[in-house]
């Protein structure tokens, strides 16, 4: 461990890949064996996983870069050829949301690396949602990140300045006068906020003190351990537990019984929103979230009416508009006519027609085929 190059002074630096998502917004492309961080929607066409895992190694080594997802998408990403060691792939015992993925790797840590001190281990909490335009400029402000969290022992929330007003997103309310400038600005977080409509999310954007929340997170072990001891014991006990369990060779059957025990919650609902010790890094990212289909339109090159177009669709009288034909031309042929506002997207074996307005309940739609067994999700 001492030869580690990503280890200052015995500080040890981890990256963990929140990868457990099904990717429901972005059906009908995303499906429950190849959700959105498989597609080929990076540069290159890497998928997101891809790329993410290459910014994780970037920051802190790809021998220290962990995936947690679940079991559903276990043989999905062990057989996406990563360039990563096996063992680094967690598959959480059940569905936990991300306080669980992040309760199951803090676990894992403690278990892994007994002879370093708590104090001594950071980690770099990485969703597969955001997407980087200036690689340089995020790689920065990354750091940045990681710095505050070692050095003000805080929890440290990562954010996008708002560049619409998007209401599928949270946002982040910080502390203007408490600016700390940096390689990348820093703040003390004020408040959280949970998704607005539009009229507020406009209100959020004149304010300017609002920031879209990324999900992307620094903090030292034990800053994190502390906090959950404090103000979530259950958790604490549960992750101690599971530390045991680990370091004892324990089986499946003992994590799943332990690991259940935990809501399936979100860490900013658990610990980040009850937390008095959380500081800001403004984040060089285009989006915090890619997963959505009026974030591909924002994030994409639009025709002079707002559309955006993919697959060669014939468009005619359309505004503000997706019209996407993943088939291909050669198998179907997709035209739209008067659309204005409005989600049209081609599958193989599904079409997804919607008001963009109401992408947040595409969710509805995957609930409604599975119940009927369908076979296109």
């Amino acid at each position: 461990m001492k030869g580690n190059r990503f280890m200052i002074t015995d500080h040890l630096h981890v990256a963990m890949i929140m990868a457990g998502g099904s990717g429901d917004r972005f059906w009908p492309l995303s499906r429950k064996d190849k959700p959105k961080q498989l597609l080929p929607l990076g540069k290159e066409g890497k998928s997101r996983l891809q790329e993410v895992v290459e910014h994780a190694a970037a920051l802190v080594g790809m021998e220290n870069t962990y995936i947690v997802t679940g079991k559903h998408l276990e043989g999905p990403i062990r057989n996406a050829h990563l360039p990563m060691k096996n063992e680094n792939i967690l598959i959480e015992p059940c569905k936990r949301n991300t306080a669980g993925a992040i309760a199951y790797m803090a676990a894992h840590l403690m278990a892994r690396h007994s002879g370093v001190s708590i104090d001594r281990i950071s980690m770099v909490v990485l969703t597969v949602d955001y997407r980087v335009g200036d690689y340089d400029g995020f790689i920065r402000s990354a750091r940045v990140a990681m710095d505050t969290a070692d050095s003000n022992n805080a929890l440290v929330t990562y954010g996008v300045a708002p560049t619409y007003p998007a209401t599928g997103l949270g946002y982040i309310e910080v502390i203007l006068d408490s600016r700390q400038d940096k390689e990348a600005p820093v703040y003390k977080v004020a408040t959280f906020h949970e998704k607005p409509d539009a009229q507020q999310a406009r209100q959020y954007i004149d304010a300017g003190c609002y920031y879209w929340n990324t999900g992307v997170f620094f903090w030292r072990l034990s800053t994190l351990l502390s906090e959950f001891s404090a103000l979530c014991p259950q958790v604490s006990a549960i992750i101690h537990q599971l530390c045991a369990a680990i370091r004892c060779g324990g089986n499946g059957e003992e994590f799943q019984k332990i690991f259940s025990k935990l809501d399936d919650i979100s860490i900013d609902y658990l610990l980040l929103e009850k937390s008095k010790n959380v500081m800001f890094v403004e984040a060089a990212l285009d989006s915090p979230d890619v997963g959505t289909w009026s974030a591909l339109r924002h994030l994409s090159a639009t025709d002079e009416s707002g559309n955006y177009c993919e697959g060669n669709p014939v468009v005619l009288d359309c505004r503000d508009s997706i019209i996407l034909n993943d088939a291909g031309e050669e198998k179907i042929a997709v035209a739209a006519l008067g659309l204005e506002n409005i989600t049209v997207v081609v599958a193989e074996d599904a079409v997804l027609v919607m008001d963009s307005n109401r992408e947040q309940e595409v969710r509805r739609i995957v609930e409604e085929l599975k119940k009927r067994n369908a076979k296109q999700v």
